[in-house]
């Protein structure tokens, strides 16, 4: 089940992806919540409401869809919600990257396209309950792959950084052979010790990424290349 929100002053809009969500319903099962203004959205946030999906419209009269989304994300620290923005307006593209969104549409809205979407939200719900299993002092953990924020090889061993850091969790492994074991597209390798789970960058240039826990980690010449066309690619698919 997806708990979709629909966060638009338009009555129209708003009924208009309510009924293409409903018609899809028998094969992706969803549950929708509408809100005409921001305010009440991110209330509902604040008062325990759990979306996996948010339609959120950028322009609004007392407030601003960009706004809200660096509130879910750096308030809230909400790096789990996916967004996608709507506007009549294709100049805002290139300003949502900061945000993480899954996508940005421009209206009039195209129903095959928001069918896609929710596929796409469904795949990326899958994944992010998926867990990462390993051994810490002679006990079985298990990790989602969303509270994972990267991995780091010191000393022959990886070390984990996790959203709660509440352990400082290592195990034996190298990191040729962790890519190998996790193989989630979110995953990248930004140094010959690094790999990184991109849901948790908040920033890139050329050299380094900033993540959600403030860490900023350096990109080797190596991989700079790479990094930067799978970064460009998600950027580009919000667009």
């Amino acid at each position: 089940m997806l708990n979709i929100a629909i966060c638009d002053d338009n009555i129209q809009i708003c009924s208009q992806i309510e009924k293409i969500l409903a018609d899809c319903s028998h094969e992706i099962k969803n549950k929708t919540s509408i809100f005409y203004s921001p305010e009440k959205f991110i209330n509902a946030l604040k008062s325990g409401y759990d979306f996996d999906l948010v339609f959120l419209d950028i322009e609004f009269p007392s407030s601003n869809g960009v706004e809200v989304g660096r509130i879910i994300r750096e308030e809230l620290k909400n790096d789990i919600i996916q967004i996608v923005y709507i506007s009549a307006k294709e100049s805002y593209a290139m300003q949502l990257f900061e945000n993480r969104p899954l996508h940005f549409l421009v209206k009039p809205l195209c129903s095959d396209m928001i069918i896609e979407l929710l596929q796409k939200a469904k795949h990326l719900q899958k994944k992010a309950n998926e867990v990462f299993k390993f051994t810490f002092n002679n006990k079985i953990i298990s990790l989602f792959y969303k509270d994972i924020i990267y991995f780091e090889s010191k000393s022959r061993k990886i070390h984990i950084q996790t959203v709660e850091n509440s352990e400082n969790y290592e195990f034996n492994k190298t990191i040729k052979r962790l890519i190998e074991d996790i193989n989630i597209d979110n995953f990248l390798q930004i140094h010959k010790s690094i790999v990184v789970n991109s849901i948790h960058i908040r920033e890139y240039t050329y050299e380094e990424v900033m993540l959600t826990n403030g860490v900023r980690l350096r990109i080797s010449r190596a991989c700079r290349k790479n990094i930067r066309e799978r970064l460009f690619k998600r950027q580009n698919s919000s667009q």
